[in-house]
């Protein structure tokens, strides 16, 4: 079955050319049916101008810009809106996450609502700091939302564009939007399944690390207390 994979991207100029026809290149040897989506959010250097040029170079590749940084939340919903097919892969264009996540996530969505890639049931390699404040956020979600999901990071996620689509309006513009689409998946009863991944991600950030704990935690309790009023 087809699939859309989604990719928000900011200030990527040095990889962008070369890791989406990396991707292409394992679609195309895995038989996978596919279109790629990617969609900048503020960038300030040449990632537009490069997404652009793959845009042209490639048939099965779209690109969009909505101008606003930081607002990857915003960019993955750009992505969805403008997906053709019902399947869509979430990953990160620096492919940190084993590519063959993909076709297993492809042929798991024909039973499954949402496909979580777990880098702590798999393997990781990254600084502790990081390490460490992933999983402090996943306990303390998974304690406030009651959700069981072990990753909410934007990469290595499988969702069908009919379960979120209704959602897309709600969703914050940062990168707490992953963690509130497996809550609202997860409350809605659907079926859910956590995979292993192996994710080498030991270059810099794209985000700033404290604004980044600071964002997620306050989103954490405002999602939270907008859950429980309504």
């Amino acid at each position: 079955m087809p699939v859309t994979i989604a990719i928000p991207v900011y200030n990527e100029e040095e990889i962008i050319e070369k890791n989406t026809k990396s991707l292409i290149d394992f679609l195309n040897k895995n038989n996978v049916t596919y279109e790629i989506i990617i969609c900048d959010n503020g960038s300030t250097d040449r990632t537009v101008e490069l997404g652009r040029k793959s845009e042209k170079k490639y048939k099965n590749v779209k690109f969009f810009s909505i101008y606003k940084k930081g607002a990857v939340g915003w960019a993955f919903r750009k992505c969805v809106m403008n997906a053709k097919y019902n399947k869509i892969i979430s990953v990160d264009m620096d492919l940190s996450v084993e590519l063959e996540f993909i076709p297993q996530c492809e042929r798991l969505l024909d039973r499954y609502n949402l496909v979580v890639g777990s880098k702590i049931m798999g393997n990781q390699k990254r600084s502790f700091l990081r390490t460490f404040a992933s999983m402090s956020f996943i306990l303390l979600a998974r304690a406030v939302l009651g959700i069981r999901s072990s990753d909410y990071s934007m990469a290595a996620k499988g969702y069908r564009k009919n379960d979120i689509y209704k959602y897309l309006l709600m969703i914050n513009k940062g990168s707490a939007y992953v963690m509130q689409l497996i809550y609202f998946i997860e409350k809605g009863k659907k079926k859910i399944i956590q995979i292993p991944v192996m994710c080498d991600d030991r270059r810099k950030s794209r985000f700033n690390f404290v604004e980044e704990i600071i964002y997620r935690f306050r989103e954490l309790i405002l999602f939270r207390i907008r859950a429980l009023l309504k």
